[in-house]
């Protein structure tokens, strides 16, 4: 199966992921299935690959508005770049009130993992952004705050991160998923190394203030429906930014 029938395959279990009609296990088998998919896809091509050496990395700026859940956008899009053999950086700007915010992200990868990356991404986004308020509507005694979208942020996306963890073990226990993540990692490390310009210090962003755990239960629950469905525990690996 090519390149395009693959990802039109993904795109439509990604709308059935974002779908307010949908069921919450719809929903979490529609994610699922798209990103074993694509991790399939993505080993399938590599075992036809006669030269692994000639692949060509990309990088893609993603511009984000002003918006106080920036933070937590950029932090999500690092998670699934891990997770989909690619990196994430985030770029940043001084805003009229002296505070640093977020500005753009950045991913880095060969042209179909990229891809992948920013199709998932930008499916949790809408599934997470939309889901918060409902949660908040839906939920006594809780309120629309930024508060409760900051805690319910957080909870999301540390229970993606926990879950994209145990999928990369999973993949690397086949022979070939093991060659395809380390080969690429190193090729995509080593590209940025060489093309892209870190700050040399981490600004001080202005992070969002204020956390519901209340909230961040509710996260940590809707991330697991929305993620892969997996058991085990992991943690997401640092990440760098650029300015």
């Amino acid at each position: 199966m090519d390149a395009e029938r693959i990802m039109e395959r993904v795109r439509r279990l990604l709308a059935i992921a974002n779908d307010p009609a949908a069921s919450d296990n719809e929903q979490r088998i529609a994610l699922e299935q798209a990103q074993r998919l694509m991790d399939r896809h993505a080993i399938e091509e590599w075992q036809l690959e006669e030269d692994h050496d000639t692949i060509e990395i990309i990088r893609r700026m993603i511009h984000l508005e002003a918006n106080p859940c920036n933070w937590y956008m950029a932090e999500l899009a690092n998670i699934v770049a891990l997770g989909n053999r690619c990196r994430a950086s985030y770029g940043w700007r001084r805003a009229g009130n002296g505070r640093n915010v977020v500005c753009s992200i950045s991913i880095y990868g060969a042209r179909s993992d990229v891809d992948k990356t920013e199709a998932i991404w930008t499916a949790m986004e809408t599934s997470r952004a939309a889901m918060w308020r409902e949660r908040a509507r839906t939920t006594p005694r809780a309120k629309a705050n930024a508060a409760w979208r900051n805690g319910y942020y957080r909870g999301f996306q540390e229970e993606i991160a926990r879950r994209y963890a145990i999928l990369r073990r999973e993949m690397e226990s086949d022979g070939a998923g093991r060659e395809l993540v380390t080969v690429r990692g190193s090729q995509v490390d080593q590209w940025v190394e060489k093309h892209v310009t870190f700050s040399d210090s981490r600004p001080k962003l202005s992070k969002p203030t204020g956390s519901s755990q209340s909230a961040y239960r509710h996260g940590r629950q809707d991330g697991a429906r929305q993620a892969i469905g997996l058991k085990e525990t992991g943690k997401a690996a640092d990440w760098a930014l650029e300015k």
